[in-house]
């Protein structure tokens, strides 16, 4: 294949291959960022733990988490990004819900998935597919519109 448009024939060739549009890092960067300014607070320093690696002895390896509190149980915070694309999405929902098993089964410990959306037109039909999803692992699912309410909570509920 002849080159003459490196970043239209890539993006065409994305799309052929994999479907829907490649994640933009601004995306990724602006929603990691919301997160982080809603927890990066000082009524939350002291509750919470920032970069978080857990090893799954099922499996053996290593998982990473933004945060992680403690109010009589683990809980391990993923802010993620879901795709635009349907099946992409629900396979993202449906490993996430594998991983809280593992968690739960394994560590007692309470997965918390931050969700976010990559194209905010599809957000209200996006979240409630993907909170039924989730609804049927031990997973606690916030919304990014949820957030403050979120945050707030752990204040309210976080211990040191």
């Amino acid at each position: 294949m002849k080159v003459f448009n490196p970043e239209n024939d890539l993006q065409r060739l994305f799309e052929e291959l994999v479907g829907g549009k490649a994640r933009t890092p601004d995306k990724h960067r602006q929603f990691l960022k919301a997160v982080d300014d809603r927890f990066d607070v000082p009524a939350l320093k002291e509750k919470l733990r920032r970069d978080v690696e857990v090893e799954l002895p099922i499996i053996g390896s290593r998982l990473h988490y933004r945060y992680a509190f403690n109010n009589g149980r683990q809980n391990l915070i993923r802010p993620t990004l879901f795709p635009t694309n349907e099946q992409k999405m629900a396979n993202v929902a449906f490993k996430l819900g594998g991983e809280s098993v593992q968690l739960d089964m394994h560590l007692k410990s309470r997965l918390v998935v931050i969700c976010g959306f990559e194209d905010a037109r599809s957000t209200a039909s996006s979240a409630d597919r993907i909170k039924r999803v989730l609804d049927d692992y031990p997973v606690t699912t916030v919304m990014q519109s949820a957030l403050d309410e979120y945050a707030e909570d752990v204040e309210r509920t976080a211990h040191a």
